[in-house]
């Protein structure tokens, strides 16, 4: 009912979930942090996170279809190799959801985790403070998630997401060089920025790419073309990072982002 009458709804759970899972994650290191004496504190998050996978694997196991999905299934032609057909029928979707995934990934790692080096290497900050200030990011961003979500069958999901690419234009410049002012309101407002941004696009954008593809390899489409470019450009991210701000400085990681 949801998928054909609030599609970005439907779909404001995954990235919501995702973000949940890196709000916990910056959480869980954050309270590291604020333990230096106990060097074998960065196991715990580790530990717990083997039983979530536990618990995740044990709740997907037993989760039936929806009966929509599996009608829909059953009417339509099953194909051996799906990604051939997304790669054949779909090669706009699929850059398309290849060149997304690469602006999220440099967006997240950029503006939050390589944000946190910067904060500590760059304006003098504690590991625990930059720390806690990117962990609030995070949150910002699991917040504006939902809320967007919620409404944006009502606003029309292309038009927010275009409206956070184009946020996004601006403000990347302004982003990065909050980072290295020593000043503490400056770094939180820096990351006010990027929550509130990454989740005006994060809410709206898997839906938005998932639909773009035929029905019958919609799911490998997306996932694929996401998971392979974030991969590559989430993967180098931090690397790439380094090099521009130790060759021109971080006005150049802005720039770029």
């Amino acid at each position: 009912l949801f998928g054909r009458e609030k599609p970005f709804f439907a779909g404001l759970w995954t990235p919501f979930a995702a973000s949940c899972g890196m709000f916990l994650g910056s959480l869980m290191a954050m309270l590291v942090s604020y333990f230096p004496q106990y060097p074998w504190g960065w196991r715990i998050p580790f530990i717990l996170c083997s039983f979530g996978a536990i618990v995740a694997f044990y709740l997907r196991r037993h989760l039936s279809e929806s009966f929509l999905l599996t009608k829909s299934s059953n009417r339509q032609r099953k194909s051996s190799f799906p990604l051939f057909d997304v790669l054949r029928k779909d090669r706009k979707a699929f850059f398309a959801a290849c060149a997304f995934a690469m602006v999220i990934s440099h967006w997240v790692y950029w503006g939050n985790i390589y944000y946190k080096i910067l904060l500590i290497t760059a304006s003098g900050f504690s590991s625990s403070t930059a720390n806690t200030l990117t962990t609030g990011g995070q949150l910002l961003a699991t917040i504006i998630i939902f809320l967007v979500g919620i409404k944006a069958d009502s606003w029309k999901g292309e038009v927010i997401a275009k409206t956070g690419l184009s946020l996004m234009c601006i403000l990347s410049l302004p982003l990065m060089l909050c980072a290295e002012q020593n000043s503490l309101m400056i770094a939180a407002l820096g990351q006010l920025i990027y929550g509130l941004i990454n989740g005006i696009i994060s809410a709206v954008i898997i839906t938005y790419l998932t639909t773009s593809f035929q029905k019958s390899h919609r799911y490998t489409g997306c996932s694929f073309g996401w998971s392979l470019s974030a991969a590559l450009f989430g993967g180098s991210s931090l690397y790439v990072a380094e090099v521009l701000r130790q060759n021109y400085g971080v006005f150049a990681i802005g720039l770029c982002l």
